[in-house]
């Protein structure tokens, strides 16, 4: 036998045939239709209806209760979840038959005790900050390493090229100048772009009176006027057969029954070639 849980109580009597036909049909068959058209609690069955509108009632509290109890508990859950999770992390287990507020009180208490007048913080307070400050020093080093080498990597392809266009425009010999002019070369950064300048001993960038900083260009140009490097330089003067002479010093270095015949500079620069120093 189904159970009734119909809320009689507002419906008891001077029910209109609307409000009745929403009433469940188990609970319909408690009315009776009166003279004037509307529906009342049979006077019959009305000690029945007080019955069950008294247990409905009751259901309908515990129902409630039950209800505020879930929503207790998860608020309960939801604030102890914070607990449990801190527990997890500490490695604290719980223990049957005590509360989780006991369990860390009790870890705290034992971490206060090892932790007395701060001696084992500051133990591992150092041990954190030296293992900190290495794995930093090493990725900064790393870092260093790698742009280091990104710059050298960049400034021997920004001086090269720029040499070698020089010497070839001038006829020098890249085997005995080139170590010169990167002597007297550096890239620097301008405007976020990097460019080779021409710098003296001292390391201070050279400029000409007439187009401000000196090119790489101008310095060869300005080195094949100096008698210590003029024999780097292909000679301008007509060879003895009337054809215009070649680089002297790779001729010599290519012939080498000529050794006898060739100048201090000339026989440094085969000997570098010979031994491998340069290629």
């Amino acid at each position: 036998m189904p159970v009734i849980t119909y809320d009689f109580s507002k419906t008891l009597s001077g029910v209109d045939q609307a409000t009745y036909d929403l009433i469940p049909s188990d609970a319909q068959a408690f009315y009776e239709k009166g003279a004037d058209g509307k529906y009342a609690i049979s006077a019959a069955v009305r000690p029945l209806v007080d019955t069950l509108m008294g247990v409905v009632a009751g259901i309908r509290d515990e129902r409630g209760k039950v209800k505020s109890l879930n929503e207790e508990n998860k608020n309960h859950r939801l604030a102890l979840k914070p607990f449990e999770d801190l527990a997890e992390e500490l490695g604290v287990k719980s223990v049957d038959g005590k509360a989780l507020s006991e369990i860390l009180s009790e870890h705290v208490r034992e971490l206060a005790g090892a932790v007395k007048n701060g001696k084992e913080v500051k133990i591992n307070l150092d041990k954190i900050q030296a293992q900190y400050k290495a794995d930093q020093d090493k990725a900064t080093k790393a870092a260093a390493d790698q742009n280091t080498n990104m710059k050298k990597t960049l400034e021997k392809h920004l001086v090269d090229n720029a040499a070698l266009a020089a010497l070839a425009e001038h006829k020098g010999n890249n085997i005995l100048l080139l170590p010169h002019i990167k002597n007297q070369t550096k890239v620097v950064e301008e405007n976020g772009d990097y460019v080779v300048r021409v710098v003296d001993d001292q390391g201070n960038v050279r400029v000409t009176g007439t187009q401000g900083f000196m090119t790489v260009a101008d310095l060869v140009k300005d080195m094949k006027t100096v008698p210590a490097f003029a024999g780097g330089f292909e000679s301008e003067a007509a060879a003895g057969t009337g054809a215009k002479g070649g680089n002297p010093i790779n001729k010599k270095i290519i012939d080498s029954k000529n050794k006898d015949g060739m100048s201090p500079t000339d026989k440094i620069g085969a000997g570098l070639v010979q031994s491998g120093l340069v290629k």
